[in-house]
């Protein structure tokens, strides 16, 4: 499943770090280091447009950030989800195989 962080407001120097968290999102071994700083900056060029926006602007690119960072958000907890279950079925197995030695 893609996720797409872009939105109508979001500004040139977003897009980029978007599009990467996009991509590391798609990859079959996530690389959680490299999601983590990118999410660290993405916060970060957040903040720091919201304080060069007029309100009215402020409102309509807070209003589609909130609803970008809630798919971001579910995303990243369905694969936090998925790999406590495959950690859990590795457990789970290995101490089966312990059983049948």
């Amino acid at each position: 499943m893609k996720i797409k962080l872009n939105h109508i407001h979001t500004p040139e120097s977003l897009k980029p770090i978007n599009d990467e968290i996009s991509m590391i999102l798609e990859e079959d071994d996530v690389n959680i280091g490299r999601l983590g700083a990118l999410c660290v900056t993405r916060d970060k060029e957040i903040r720091k447009t919201l304080t060069a926006l007029s309100s009215c602007s402020r409102k309509q690119f807070a209003e589609k950030e909130y609803e970008k960072n809630l798919e971001l958000t579910n995303f990243v907890q369905n694969l936090l989800n998925s790999t406590k279950e495959q950690v859990l079925s590795i457990s789970r197995s290995k101490e089966a195989i312990k059983k049948y030695r």
